[in-house]
């Protein structure tokens, strides 16, 4: 790429997917004390791809502060802020961007989401109605006070109208009723809108995402082979009809399917989640490489962080600390957790001793488990750089039957456990009540498949393990709550 500057270097890696060569262009560019709001923005893009949220957050700083008069500085300010939770300076941050001029739909819709994160949801409202002014049809800005009015008012037809009624617009129509519990309406609306529009590849898609939601096993079937035939190669394709196959029992067809989506997307945790499944089952020796367990889930103890004298001492501020996060009643739509709360935003954004602490403790556990890891050829050892990126943490805290339903992280490399408090349940052997368990899909329809792997939950220890691995917790009766932190982690 000789004669191109720096950050068009940049881009043209981004643009391909190759976020670490972006990186090692931009970096000694951004480096430069004068480097250019430009040279800044390709530069944050890049940390951002590797999941580099805080890095990514810190240049956005001094790009606002480097060129204050910029509006556009201060929108990516904003929306850096608000992708770690932090929402009220997201929304200071867009006030300075208005006030220094910028008025896109864009910003106003990141100021909606910042009031909104602070439960502002009148004002949150305005400001969609502001980006929409700006840009009618703004799919973005529908799809977000859909899901407002839902929230406000739980009423799904009122959240749907807010889509013109327009064939554009049928997939998000669809899916405010999916989430409102309307399955039924979200299925006749996407079955009719492919009786009109056959060729329409993600009216296909979606369709058979809710047929097979819904047990509709012919008819997610049906529209899996029809987007097989639009797209063969398609991601999204191929995981309709490996999930089709599966859950209609075709474990040979699913089987092969998802060895085709693994070799067009080797590091998706979901292609990677789905292709193990359907090993399992054929019996075939992908399973035991993917999930090997005694390489892949490993266990570490903190030891005291500097300020505590002990690790007792460390974890009674720690569960302090995170009780006093644990504000929002309720458990939030569409998580894994059951009969629990989880904090808002990502921890790292959140000024307390006791944090700073844990992300110190961990920090050393993780390096270890990267060099115990070593190198290979399976999805998770040959990404392995002995460096990571934390690309969310959060904390969870469970009452009495709470649970995770058993689930993986798409978006992670390798996802994480750490225990605060547990019930006293979790000393029993024989009920596991508590325990972090292994292996069991929940794949819709697909039965047989148990748990094959458990870790006792111990405060004070911390679990890492590959995001595609399925995991979930066993039910626990205790009064007595189980607070956790958990994060992901991508390669950096």
């Amino acid at each position: 790429m000789n004669g191109l500057l720096p950050e068009q270097v940049a881009r043209a890696h981004l643009a391909a997917g190759r976020a670490k060569e972006a990186l090692l262009a931009i970096e000694p560019a951004a480096k430069v004390p004068n480097a250019s709001h430009t040279v800044l923005d390709s530069y944050a893009n890049a940390l951002r791809a590797l999941g580099r949220g805080h890095d990514r957050l810190a240049v956005r700083r001094r790009a606002a502060v480097d060129f204050p008069d910029s509006g556009v500085a201060w929108h990516n300010l904003a929306a850096a802020l608000g992708d770690l939770g932090s929402w009220i300076e997201a929304g200071q941050a867009c006030q300075r961007a208005f006030a220094a001029g910028q008025d896109a739909p864009e910003t106003w819709l990141v100021y909606s989401r910042a009031l909104a994160g602070q439960n502002l949801l009148e004002a949150a409202g305005g400001a969609l109605d502001e980006a929409l002014r700006r840009r009618p049809g703004y799919i973005d800005a529908l799809a977000q006070k859909s899901k407002l009015i839902w929230a406000i008012t739980n009423d799904a037809d009122q959240a749907a109208a807010v889509f013109p009624g327009h064939p554009t617009y049928l997939i998000y129509i669809a899916d405010t009723y999916r989430i409102a519990g309307q399955a039924d309406r979200a299925l006749a609306l996407l079955n009719e809108g492919t009786r009109r529009e056959p060729n329409d590849l993600n009216l296909q898609h979606a369709l058979a995402g809710v047929a097979l939601d819904q047990g509709k096993l012919e008819l997610a079937t049906t529209a899996a082979a029809a987007a097989l035939n639009l797209a063969p190669s398609h991601p999204v394709s191929l995981e309709a009809w490996a999930s089709a196959c599966l859950a209609s029992g075709h474990i040979n067809e699913a089987f092969a399917a998802s060895g085709r989506l693994v070799e067009v997307q080797p590091f998706s945790q979901t292609a990677l989640a789905l292709h193990a499944t359907t090993a399992r089952l054929a019996g075939a020796l992908d399973y035991d490489r993917l999930y090997d367990y005694e390489q892949f889930v490993r266990t570490y103890d903190i030891a005291a962080p500097s300020g505590w004298n002990s690790v007792d001492a460390f974890m009674i501020d720690l569960a302090a600390a995170l009780a006093s996060l644990h504000t929002i009643s309720g458990q939030p739509p569409e998580q894994s957790l059951r009969l629990g709360t989880q904090t808002p935003g990502d921890l790292r954004a959140f000024d307390l001793p006791a944090l700073d602490g844990f992300f110190a403790a961990v920090d050393p556990l993780i390096r270890a488990h990267l060099t115990a890891l070593g190198s290979g050829q399976d999805p998770v050892r040959a990404r392995n750089t002995g460096d990571y990126a934390m690309t969310g943490c959060w904390s969870i805290r469970l009452g009495a039957g709470g649970h995770h339903v058993d689930h993986i992280h798409p978006h992670g490399w390798l996802s994480s456990a750490f225990y605060v408090q547990v019930p006293p349940e979790t000393d029993a052997d024989d009920s596991r009540e508590g325990w972090l368990q292994f292996g069991r899909p929940s794949y819709r329809g697909l039965v047989g498949l148990e748990p094959a792997h458990f870790k006792r939950p111990v405060p004070g220890r911390l679990v890492l393990f590959p995001s595609y691995m399925w995991h979930g917790t066993i039910p626990f009766t205790s009064p007595d709550p189980r607070m956790t932190i958990a994060f992901d982690l991508t390669p950096a």
